[in-house]
């Protein structure tokens, strides 16, 4: 299940509310699928799936980051998935969410920015989990905002526990666990930088957000980045790809936090 890194391109689907996909810090770095130049738009009643045109904010700001921490690898692409719609119900938005992720698995992508949890157990969610551990990709998640410990309190998808599952939470720029951040030395796999995280927002402009989202996705750049680096890469890596990870003084282990 390892692979060896290469300088084929690292494709990394991150599942949102879209991407402003003319911001100029994005335009280059999207991966593109023939006929869907600009990534999908899997979200309830969407008239137009070639552009998956972000509305919120929070995947644009994700591709930021992500952008922003592989800049000088131009390999990296990012394929855009968006699920979310303000339209939609909870239900309607999670069929969006299950197809999203089926197609990033079919898609064979390296790794799945995947920030969207809650307290919510679901059988399909896990299986695609499952499909996607089967087919070696990573999926990197925020342990989610609540200030809970979700060793006690289940939170998914932090909450499977699988082995291609990263779960992060946020520090603050003190380097202690971000008020809002959850928290558990059992199921989240390390913090990363989540308090006024500058990257881009839509409408080619830019802005500060906060969250373990934000920490997720640099999480997710860093390991891109390790493909690149190591001569083995892949999930059966696990264990040398986070003892690499934490090598580096923005990541952190929950006991090491000030």
């Amino acid at each position: 299940m390892a692979c060896r890194a290469s300088s084929k391109t690292f494709i990394m689907a991150i599942i949102d509310t879209g991407i402003d996909f003319a911001h100029p810090n994005l335009e280059k770095k999207i991966y593109q699928i023939k006929n869907f130049p600009h990534g999908i738009d899997l979200s309830f009643g969407a008239k137009k799936q070639t552009d998956p045109i972000d509305l919120d904010g929070h995947g644009t700001h994700m591709a930021g980051i992500i952008s922003q921490e592989t800049k000088d690898q131009v390999e990296i692409k990012i394929l855009p998935l968006k699920y979310f719609s303000a339209r939609a119900t909870p239900q309607e938005n999670m069929n969006s969410l299950m197809q999203a992720l089926e197609l990033a698995i079919t898609q064979k992508v390296h790794l799945i920015l995947y920030t969207s949890a809650g307290e919510s157990y679901s059988l399909r969610e896990e299986e695609l989990f499952k499909k996607a551990l089967k087919n070696n990709i990573f999926i990197v998640t925020s342990s989610g905002n609540q200030q809970r410990n979700i060793d006690h309190e289940k939170y998914y998808p932090c909450s499977y526990q699988l082995k291609n599952i990263i779960c992060v939470g946020a520090y603050d720029e003190k380097k202690r666990r971000w008020e809002k951040s959850n928290y558990g030395k059992k199921t989240v796999t390390l913090f990363a930088p989540g308090e006024n995280i500058s990257s881009t927002l839509p409408f080619s402009s830019f802005g500060l957000l906060s969250g373990t989202s934000q920490a997720a996705a640099y999480v997710a750049a860093r390991i891109a980045r390790l493909f690149y680096q190591l001569k083995k890469w892949g999930v059966n890596e696990r264990k040398l790809i986070i003892k690499t990870l934490l090598s580096s003084p923005q990541l952190l282990r929950e006991e090491d936090l000030q």
